[in-house]
């Protein structure tokens, strides 16, 4: 099954899943640093559960970059990006939205090879980015371990 840019689009603007998946509707919003995103996609062990098959990852669209970050992989060694959906299937539920680099051919995942999640639906909390405007979160101000 593959989300066309425009479905994707229109998902995400207004903040659901693409077309057949469930949400929590009333979730709790928890905005946090990148650092502590990843935290919880690692603890949770979604990667993993993604390659024993517990978790299924649903294709959403492939782009190609401009402008990367000083902390990116070049565009030589990685010209596009992958975002992708992880789904539950026992219940049909998003619960994860990642990125990943991707090499010249849009199949060889480039970079560290990791999922680098976006927002993550779980445990009826939304965790998703803060944004660069504001690095830390509630979480590194409170001193939660971040490194």
């Amino acid at each position: 099954m593959e989300i066309s840019l425009a479905a994707f689009d229109i998902c995400w603007t207004l903040s659901m899943p693409p077309r057949g998946l469930t949400i929590n509707n009333t979730p709790i919003e928890v905005a946090i640093c990148d650092w502590h995103l990843r935290k919880i996609f690692n603890d949770e062990d979604f990667a993993g559960q993604l390659q024993t098959n517990q978790m299924t990852k649903l294709p959403g669209f492939i782009r190609e970059r401009t402008n990367p970050s000083r902390n990116a992989p070049s565009l030589a060694d990685a010209p596009y990006v992958e975002e992708f959906f992880i789904i539950d299937p026992a219940t049909n539920e998003e619960v994860a939205r990642c990125q990943q680099f991707l090499k010249a051919d849009k199949r060889t995942v480039a970079a560290s090879g990791k999922p680098d999640p976006k927002e993550i639906n779980w445990g009826g909390y939304n965790y998703h980015q803060l944004g660069k405007k504001y690095p830390e979160c509630e979480h590194c101000k409170a001193g939660i371990p971040s490194r």
